[in-house]
């Protein structure tokens, strides 16, 4: 017997990809603000830092 789901998709389904161009990741890697706050999870006493009001926008 098999089993028929209806209705809409569920929450994390399908992959909602971006644009090929799409430079985030490697513009994490690149922000100086970004590399910071790495840096100070990564340290022996590192911790989670919300470091932003809202969206980070990135220094460079």
């Amino acid at each position: 017997m098999s089993t028929v789901c209806r209705g809409p998709p569920l929450p994390g389904t399908f992959a909602d990809l971006p644009a090929a161009d799409n430079p985030v990741h490697e513009g994490v890697r690149r922000d100086d603000d970004g590399r910071e706050q790495v840096d100070r999870f990564l340290r022996p006493d590192g911790q989670v830092e919300v470091t932003c009001d809202g969206i980070c926008l990135g220094g460079n």
